[in-house]
């Protein structure tokens, strides 16, 4: 479940979960809310970016949590959207391939090797030790830094192609808000 007014903040969770290789559904809690200041989410663009399900619900209402329940009974295919450059990208492709056949979430267990995770460290190989050295020279920088600012370029462009603005009409709420809370009036109608 992915808070709408902090997307930024939820995807970097989304991504870290996408490279596990299992079933992601996107559940866009709180777009309601969002709606209300103006700004819509592609759903449709946000579920070819990320290559998943993507429902917007919101748990205050109770909209929306029939079909989220319904489309986790459908299996689907996943895919493993592409978040870091194509460097990146290749070293990862190499270092799963060097990963033992008998392990899961390979992608996962790559990116974390390459985080210099030590929870994965019995996984690591004279292979992945020489792809990190060498995009750690390529980047003049620490890997697991590299793979954090690719998460959040990644999330960047997702919320550019996906937010739309749009002018909302104010209503009767709307319009009392601007005169009660406006500095010059509030006191003086609290006062009266």
């Amino acid at each position: 479940i992915v808070d709408s007014t902090a997307l930024e903040r939820s995807l970097y969770l989304t991504t870290q979960l996408l490279e596990l290789d299992v079933k992601v559904i996107v559940a866009l809690n709180m777009a309601d809310v969002l709606e209300n200041k103006g700004i819509k989410i592609d759903t449709n663009k946000l579920e070819e970016l990320l290559g998943v399900k993507v429902l917007k619900i919101s748990a205050l209402k109770g909209t929306g949590i029939k079909e989220l329940v319904k489309e986790i009974g459908i299996i689907n295919k996943f895919s493993t959207s592409k978040i870091y450059d194509a460097n990146i990208e290749n070293a990862i492709d190499k270092a799963i391939r060097t990963l033992p056949r008998s392990i899961s979430h390979k992608r996962f267990i790559a990116i974390k090797l390459f985080e210099n995770d030590e929870r994965f460290k019995a996984l690591n190989n004279v292979n992945i030790k020489t792809l990190v050295d060498e995009l750690s020279k390529k980047y003049d920088t620490d890997l697991e830094e590299i793979i954090a600012t690719e998460r959040y370029k990644f999330i960047e462009g997702v919320k550019q192609k996906t937010f739309k603005k749009f002018k909302r009409e104010k209503n009767v709420s709307d319009k009392l808000d601007k005169i009660f809370l406006n500095k010059l009036l509030a006191f003086p109608l609290f006062v009266a």
